[in-house]
């Protein structure tokens, strides 16, 4: 019997670059995800990527302006601005830089083995990134189809990066939560029975020592809330993990200052004395 497929509304959930296929992207779902009632039919038409309209090359002021989110492009630009390097989870690092040309300046996230790619203040012809958006803000995505070629130097418009400001950490919360060794989902886990423990999304049972815990910091600047990479961490407190949270938090609160542009947390250090 063929399979029945229904076509569903995905509500407040995101994409991310697929692990398992190549140049394409999963659907991550948080706990505000949704999926409404099944409908009767799609509301859109369906349309097949024209691969060589999606891939056209743009200046980056026609990238801004006239492409539509998911497009797949090619930009020819320098690359500048470099953050600090981020494990956004395990297999997955990730560095935003400033992409500049003649017409305007846009960010784009460098994924896994391209940061090692790109250097800083060089010119690149970027092919196959996708146009995404964040907070109204429209940036560009590196995919696994995604090449950087080094070109030569071209008249660029002048940008000026922000500068680097740092201030005191407000607030701070670290958050320890258990991880299912097998499908890798949140598990509570009150007092472990015995050697072994059940997950209750995968329903795979493991010894207790198999539980993965993953450590959230999450910091408050001006009311506003930021996450810190965990690399950024090992940086300043090389041994944080031999530590107690209060005595984690203590130290940073009083003795720590972030860098964050945007909507990030791009460095950490300790305060010069």
């Amino acid at each position: 019997m063929a399979k029945q497929k229904t076509a569903v509304c995905l509500e407040q959930t995101s994409t991310i670059p697929s692990l398992k296929k190549q140049g394409a992207f999963d659907i991550k779902f948080s706990h505000d995800s949704k999926i409404t009632s099944p409908m009767e039919a799609i509301s859109f038409p369906y349309r097949a990527i024209n691969e060589e309209e999606s891939c056209k090359l743009m200046n980056i002021l026609e990238v801004k302006s006239n492409s539509k989110m998911q497009d797949m492009v090619t930009v020819k630009c320098k690359l500048t601005g470099f953050s600090v390097r981020e494990s956004v989870k395990q297999n997955l690092d990730k560095v935003s830089v400033t992409a500049i040309d003649g017409s305007a300046d846009i960010t784009l996230v460098l994924w896994n083995k391209l940061i090692d790619e790109a250097t800083e203040n060089c010119f690149y012809r970027v092919t196959n990134v996708r146009v995404k958006s964040f907070n109204q803000e429209v940036y560009l995505s590196t995919t696994l189809d995604t090449e950087l070629e080094e070109i030569d130097e071209f008249q660029t418009v002048e940008v000026e990066l922000p500068k680097d400001v740092w201030t005191d950490i407000d607030t701070i919360e670290i958050i320890s939560t258990s991880h299912c060794f097998s499908c890798k989902s949140a598990i509570i886990v009150s007092e472990p029975q015995g050697m072994t423990v059940k997950c209750s999304h995968c329903k795979k049972r493991m010894l207790t020592t198999k539980i993965q815990k993953v450590t959230q910091i999450k910091v408050s600047v001006e009311n506003k809330e930021f996450t810190i990479a965990k690399n950024m961490l090992e940086h300043v407190f090389p041994l944080w993990n031999e530590k107690t949270f209060s005595d984690l938090e203590d130290d940073m609160l009083l003795h720590c200052e972030v860098n964050i542009k945007g909507n990030n947390v791009v460095g950490l250090r300790k305060k010069k004395i």
